[in-house]
């Protein structure tokens, strides 16, 4: 158990930009996703997860978000360009070990060596 509390694996994947991050997962699946989330005004503590391989579809959330976990891409993907010029933690290439809208809502932690953890509260 770390200060965090229990955390349980729930997918990995390729780091490709930043390194360990913490946020609320969301998983943004269109256009409408992407603005409801600018809308909330809750962007800045979220790791966002998307199918998705065009930065174009989430460009007005990159500079704001915590994280951008991706199913697609690889180290000169478009979206791990784009997160590392705006500094953010990018994994792409991601396995998902459970349902991610079981986790969507939850914190989860994102590590240096592309795992990514649930905190179980």
């Amino acid at each position: 158990m770390t200060s965090e509390g229990m955390r349980t694996p729930v997918g990995s994947g390729e780091l490709v930009a930043g390194g360990r991050e913490k946020g609320t997962l969301r998983r943004v699946t269109n256009i409408e996703d992407v603005l409801s989330l600018v809308r909330s005004g809750n962007a800045k503590d979220t790791v966002i997860y998307t199918e998705m391989g065009s930065v174009t579809n989430i460009a007005p959330l990159i500079a704001d978000v915590r994280a951008v976990l991706c199913t697609v891409g690889g180290p000169t993907s478009h979206i791990a360009i784009v997160s590392r010029a705006f500094g953010r933690t990018c994994i792409v290439g991601v396995v998902m070990l459970v349902d991610v809208g079981e986790i969507e809502g939850r914190v989860v932690v994102v590590e240096e060596d592309g795992s990514i953890h649930v905190i179980e509260s």
